[in-house]
């Protein structure tokens, strides 16, 4: 608007006498006065139509400043040193804007164009006592802009770093704020001033809505009172009635991060560590157990050799004997899963095995077909899995071996249930299972009766389940165990079905 106010003046023939044009000379005065109303306009316009962009209009006015300026200073040459002051404005702002040669030309254009104005108005008027202001001017112009180009270049440097800086800051909180919601520890941070959450993380919005933010936000704030009374570590109860341990801590006085732990993992973690530490000893008893197991199988055969054995001594080693292999066959199972070996896989067609293994399970216990029952949903197959044969047949005998001891009720007919069927959700699956129609099991055995050495009778080892189970995770599968509606128990293996 100042450009623009003194162009208004100059084109004018206005009274005051600084803002006449020079005698002689007004008709290139006026033009460049109007060239220069015609480019405040034209720049004006473009400014309120933001084009081009700020970057390249703002150098442009300036340097158009510049232009008519020097043009208006030099074609009025009676006007003395002062009125080059104008140029100053522009000249400086240059000076910010601009890089390090373009500076300086601008500096050298601008002294040069003082410098003439002031020898021009000195030759025209005759008075030469103007020229100590005329230099004085002219250093003006030459430490002005160059005084603001060096801070204008330390504040864009200073402005680069902070750019920098802020964008390391968010590309950090962005990381942050991954890392954070991939653990699967809950964390949530609360502003303890505005009561609300500023951060959940995706397994706090797990254990405390099961996925549902607004659930989790609704139990998060009906809890508050449970961690602010006490200030300390507490028990809350989740989602599904998860108990959460609960860790508060004090970041800022305002800000609270609470760490939520899931006890249930953390008491599934200490019970895989001591069913490890279990399984190592059970396969260190089973190495102790070998060399006199040898001596008897050993001692077993000799006695076979002899002639003065009855009848009744040889069905005695018999026992021996059958024992023995059984026995040996368990140690060696143990020491293989001790040593993590997965057996020699194939692949099996179920119902075909299934209906093999269900009749010979009835010839050695000498039971009849209709107490052990079939049941294969064939409209379901068909059932191929890649599994080591003998260890589905070991698996499976002793779950069946299990079912015809502790699942039939004594003075009751035996009946026990072989089923293969496929679950209807996916993934595709085998659901191999053995049921009987026996008490069940209670919840608290239920719990343990796949960890090694617990039994719940006086003649039982406890590893039997145990061995199936794991014999089961090394051929792709899982041994599960529920209780029936109709009462009774199922026990089910299941295995990935291949194509």
């Amino acid at each position: 608007m100042i450009p623009l106010g003194l162009v208004f003046l100059l084109l004018l023939d206005t009274p005051f006498p600084g803002f006449r044009a020079p005698p002689g000379h007004e008709g290139l005065f006026h033009a460049v006065a109007g060239g220069y109303l015609v480019a405040v306009v034209v720049l004006t316009a473009l400014l309120v139509l933001r084009r081009p962009a700020l970057h390249v209009h703002a150098p442009l006015a300036v340097g158009s400043d510049l232009f008519f300026l020097a043009l208006l200073t030099l074609s009025g040459g009676a006007y003395g040193p002062e009125f080059a002051i104008v140029m100053l404005v522009p000249a400086a702002v240059g000076g910010a804007l601009f890089g390090r040669r373009a500076t300086l030309v601008l500096v050298l254009v601008t002294i040069a164009v003082v410098l003439a104005q002031g020898l021009l108005h000195a030759a025209t008027s005759g008075r030469y006592g103007s020229l100590p202001f005329t230099t004085i001017l002219a250093f003006g112009f030459l430490l002005l802009p160059l005084t603001l180009h060096s801070v204008a270049a330390r504040l864009r440097e200073h402005q680069s770093l902070v750019d920098r800086r802020t964008l390391d800051v968010e590309n950090l909180e962005t990381l942050n704020a991954y890392l954070v919601d991939q653990i699967g520890t809950g964390v949530v941070v609360l502003d303890s001033r505005r009561h609300q959450a500023r951060r959940v993380n995706r397994a706090a919005e797990l254990l405390l809505g099961g996925g549902d933010r607004k659930e989790a936000l609704a139990r998060l704030e009906r809890l508050r009172p449970v961690w602010e009374d006490t200030g300390g570590p507490v028990t809350i109860h989740g989602h599904d009635d998860r108990p959460l341990a609960v860790e508060p801590r004090r970041l800022a006085p305002d800000v609270t991060l609470l760490v939520l732990e899931d006890l249930t993992h953390i008491e599934e973690r200490i019970h895989e560590t001591k069913l490890a530490a279990l399984g190592r000893l059970s396969a260190a008893v089973a190495h102790e157990i070998r060399n006199p197991l040898s001596a008897i199988q050993n001692a077993e055969e000799l006695l076979r050799e002899s002639a003065r054995l009855d009848g009744e001594d040889r069905h005695l080693l018999g026992i021996i004997h059958d024992q023995g292999r059984r026995l040996d066959g368990v140690i060696r199972t143990v020491l293989s899963l001790s040593r993590g070996e997965s057996g020699r896989t194939e692949r099996l067609e179920l119902e075909t095995w299934l209906e093999g293994f269900a009749e010979e399970f009835r010839s050695r216990n000498r039971l009849a077909e209709t107490e052990v029952l079939l049941r294969l949903d064939r409209e379901l197959g068909p059932y191929p899995v890649r599994v080591d044969p003998g260890h589905l047949q070991q698996i499976l005998w002793n779950l069946a071996e299990n079912a015809l001891r502790h699942g039939c009720p004594p003075e009751t007919p035996t009946r026990i249930l072989l089923r293969l069927t496929r679950p209807a959700h996916p993934p595709p699956r085998a659901h191999l299972g053995v049921l009987d129609h026996g008490a069940g099991l209670e919840e608290a055995a239920a719990e343990r009766i796949f960890e090694p050495f617990y039994t719940t009778t006086s003649q039982g080892t406890g590893l039997g389940l145990f061995i199936a189970r794991e014999l089961s995770l090394l051929n792709g599968g899982r041994l599960l165990y529920r209780r029936r509606a109709s009462g009774g128990s199922e026990f089910f293996v299941q295995f990935p079905l291949v194509s």
